[in-house]
């Protein structure tokens, strides 16, 4: 499997995501689950984030194959 995670910075809230990506309060982690890709396959995700407060961030996406789990 592919885990993918992107981490939300303060002054963004998760709207929605693409692929069943889930959104956890919590951590402010998004996090999708996906099959293994083929050789050179790819797959486009979607996130949709709000701005409710101004600001500075940077919104930083990690994937890995075999990573079911968010990266601690």
């Amino acid at each position: 499997p592919v885990g993918v995670w992107t981490a939300l910075p303060d002054g963004l809230e998760f709207a929605e995501a693409s692929d069943a990506g889930v959104f956890d309060k919590a951590t402010r982690l998004v996090g999708w689950r996906l099959p293994p890709l083929p050789a050179n396959g790819s797959k486009t995700l979607t996130l949709e984030l709000k701005a409710v407060s101004p600001g500075e961030g940077a919104v930083r996406t990690v994937a890995q194959a075999g990573q079911p789990e968010p990266p601690a």
